[in-house]
């Protein structure tokens, strides 16, 4: 495993849970890769987590 999803989603930090303590979790990816991570709402009233993952790191100004 390459890392840890610790931040909250947006950037802050990760706030209580409904049940009072703070979630991680690990993804285990082969290299460290960009991510970024955002709510969705459903189903129903309740909510997803999604962490989107890119596939490559690309250098700033290249094409993959």
């Amino acid at each position: 495993m390459t890392g840890l999803l610790s931040r909250g989603v947006g950037g802050g930090r990760a706030g209580p849970s409904l049940l009072g303590v703070r979630e991680q979790f690990g993804l285990g990816v082969r290299a460290r890769l960009p991510f970024r991570a955002f709510v969705l709402a459903g189903p129903g009233s309740g909510s997803r987590l999604v962490v989107d993952v890119a596939h490559q790191w690309c250098e700033t100004g290249h094409t993959c």
